[in-house]
């Protein structure tokens, strides 16, 4: 059998469930995630985010949507005998007038609903803050928890210019030893000290000096430093923010 081919000069027709023999040029069987558009081609689906959960939504009835504008966007359902709209910007419910006529369900009464509106939306914000203020206190907890210990930490670092053609070796953070016996320490290119004796909460790490000729070259010996840190919290810091953060998983679980 020999081989067909043709050119298909767009696939926006969509999917067709008919035999390929009965498909029209540019019809496809399915498309999955895509989107036809007729300006800009076959584009990737947007994706979905979570908004929020549709308050009182029923699992029957029907759905329709409100577009006004660019700000004013809803999604309404009608179901038994009840109109529900929330906004498309944030989930949050708004107040329908049904009237007074007869057959109207009592739960439609404009005032009610706009009560119970501004209630919701009170325990929405109430809700949000207390889990802001928890989350807050938990970093706090976490925070004074890991500063309980003194902890040690590695400093080394070297760079580099190039004048000239040449290749200039600097050390920005450790220990250099120069032959009269004087150590610089160095963080961050900034100098902690130079003397004899090594600062206090500094001690030598790993000699690097043949790992970095140029500077053995300058007659130093160089090494790694090792900075100690003092505990950043107390015991009585870290019992006040557990007891914080045990408020504030209380006020949120109240909730």
């Amino acid at each position: 059998m020999s081989t067909i081919s043709q050119r298909i000069p767009n696939l926006f027709l969509g999917i067709s469930q008919q035999p390929d023999s009965r498909k029209f040029p540019g019809q496809v069987r399915d498309a999955v995630n895509t989107l036809p558009d007729f300006a800009l081609g076959m584009l990737k689906r947007p994706g979905g985010e979570y908004i929020e959960s549709l308050t009182n939504a029923s699992t029957t009835g029907r759905w329709f949507s409100i577009l006004r504008d660019q700000d004013e966007k809803y999604v309404a359902q009608y179901a038994n005998n009840v109109f529900r709209i929330w906004s498309l910007t944030d989930g949050s419910p708004r107040a329908v007038n049904m009237g007074s006529n007869t057959g109207v369900p009592g739960t439609c009464v404009i005032a009610d609903v706009k009560t119970t509106l501004a209630n919701y939306n009170t325990a929405v914000t109430t809700r949000k803050t207390r889990l802001t203020e928890l989350n807050n206190a938990q970093a706090d907890y976490a925070e004074a928890l890991d500063g309980q210990n003194t902890t040690t930490e590695e400093l080394f670092a070297v760079n580099y210019n190039y004048p000239y053609g040449q290749v200039d070796q600097y050390l920005t953070s450790g220990i250099l030893q120069n032959a009269a016996g004087v150590y610089t320490v160095k963080n961050a290119n900034a100098v902690v000290s130079t003397s004899v004796s090594l600062p206090a909460g500094y001690s030598l790490g790993t000699e690097r000096t043949g790992e970095n000729p140029k500077l053995a070259a300058e007659g130093y010996r160089v090494f790694t430093a090792i900075r100690t840190v003092a505990a950043t919290h107390t015991a009585g810091q870290l019992a006040a923010a557990l007891a914080a953060m045990n408020t504030a998983q209380t006020t949120t679980t109240m909730l």
